[in-house]
């Protein structure tokens, strides 16, 4: 039953199923492999991480996790001013942390907490790619972002 499947939390082959992208996204990030579509992988992450701190999972840890997303922001600037996927040391460690937090949050979250997450994130960009973010708002657009859009832009990410 729906009401039943929402309030469960994550099965562990549905966690491992989750993580297991997210781990490799930041090793193949790291390794300078196919960054392009790990950037996308470890943005949702943070994007849902940051949605789920919101509806207070893990939420005293937001400020790692946007911490997190400032570093995804500064790495797509750096490649596309500088054509360098490299990181520093203490942005690995920030990522890393986030990530971790965000592994923690989904052992956490029930699995409808964790959809209407995703949706949220989905309707962030939405709006973002629309022009509706708001004044010095940072976005960053992965996959999930991208699946919710049909026929606009398939920008990595929106400042204003």
């Amino acid at each position: 039953d729906l009401a039943t499947s929402r309030a469960a939390l994550l099965l562990p082959q549905q966690k491992a199923s989750l993580t297991r992208p997210v781990t490799a996204a930041l090793h193949n990030l790291r390794c300078c492999t196919e960054p392009w579509p790990a950037w996308c992988n470890l943005a949702d992450a943070l994007n849902v991480a940051e949605q789920l701190a919101l509806r207070n999972i893990a939420s005293d840890r937001l400020p790692e996790i946007q911490a997190g997303q400032k570093i995804m922001h500064d790495i797509y600037h750096r490649q596309d001013e500088r054509g360098t996927w490299a990181m520093r040391a203490h942005e690995l460690d920030t990522l890393d942390f986030a990530l971790q937090l965000h592994t923690i949050q989904l052992g956490l979250c029930t699995q409808g907490e964790l959809k209407d997450s995703i949706q949220a994130v989905q309707r962030r960009v939405q709006q973002a790619l629309a022009g509706n973010a708001p004044k010095n708002a940072r976005v960053c657009v992965g996959q999930i972002g991208i699946q919710a859009q049909t026929n606009k832009s398939t920008q990595a990410e929106v400042l204003q």
